[in-house]
C-alpha cells in the first residue's frame, strides 16, 4: 500500500510540531527561531489545499477561482506577518525583564509603550506581539530600518538565560503525535 504523496505533509508537519516541543523542555529554553521557517512549514501546510484549489479551478473555472484565492490570500497573509522571530515557550515576564535588561546593557536609549519598542537616534521600531497565556510571540522589525541593530538585539536575546513556559511545548508534542497517529491512518489503513 502506498500512501498519496501530500499525505507525507502532514507526517512532517507533525514531526516539527514534535521536535519543537522537546527543544523547549529538553533544552529548558525557550527557542527564538526566525519566522522564515514557520512560513516554510505553513506553505507546506497550504500546499495541499494548493493543489486540491487547482485540480478543481482546473475542471470548473468560475468557481474554482475563490476556491484558489482562499489559499494565496492566506499564504499572502503569512507572508506579511511571519516576518523577524518567533519566540516559542517564552516566560513573559521573565522574557520582558531581559529583553529591557539586553537592550539597557546595549546603551540605547528607548521608548517602550503596550506593542513597541521605539530606539531614539536610531531609525527602528521593534514591534511585540506576545501571547501570555501561550508562551509564544513574535518580534518584528518596523519598516527597513536598521537590521543591523536589529539582528544585535536577536543574537543576544538567545544568549541570555530565558525562562521558559512548558504549556505551548506539551501542546505542540500532544498535537504532533495526534497528527502523526492521523497519518499513520490515513497511510496505512485505507
Amino acid at each position: 500500500m502506498n500512501p498519496p504523496p501530500l499525505i507525507w505533509v502532514l507526517a512532517a508537519l507533525a514531526t516539527w510540531n514534535i521536535i519543537l516541543g522537546l527543544k523547549v523542555l529538553i533544552g529548558k529554553r525557550p527557542v527564538i527561531i526566525d519566522s522564515r521557517w514557520f512560513l516554510l512549514l505553513v506553505s507546506l501546510g497550504l500546499l495541499p489545499t494548493l493543489i486540491t484549489s487547482m485540480r478543481f479551478f482546473a475542471e470548473r473555472p468560475l468557481l474554482g477561482i475563490s476556491s484558489l484565492l482562499m489559499p494565496l490570500m492566506l499564504f499572502w497573509l503569512y507572508v506579511y506577518s511571519l516576518k523577524g522571530v518567533t519566540l516559542f515557550g517564552i516566560d513573559t515576564e521573565d522574557f520582558q525583564n531581559k529583553l529591557l535588561e539586553h537592550l539597557q546593557s546595549l546603551g540605547l536609549e528607548f521608548k517602550q509603550n503596550l506593542s513597541a519598542i521605539t530606539f531614539k537616534d536610531r531609525r527602528l521600531k521593534i514591534s511585540l506581539s506576545i501571547q501570555e497565556w501561550l508562551g509564544s510571540g513574535q518580534i518584528r522589525m518596523k519598516g527597513k530600518a536598521d537590521k543591523e541593530l536589529f539582528d544585535q538585539i536577536i543574537s543576544g536575546l538567545k544568549k541570555k538565560d530565558l525562562g521558559y513556559s512548558k504549556i505551548i511545548p506539551v501542546f505542540n508534542i500532544l498535537t504532533g503525535l495526534l497528527m502523526l497517529l492521523l497519518f499513520g491512518t490515513l497511510a496505512f489503513y485505507r
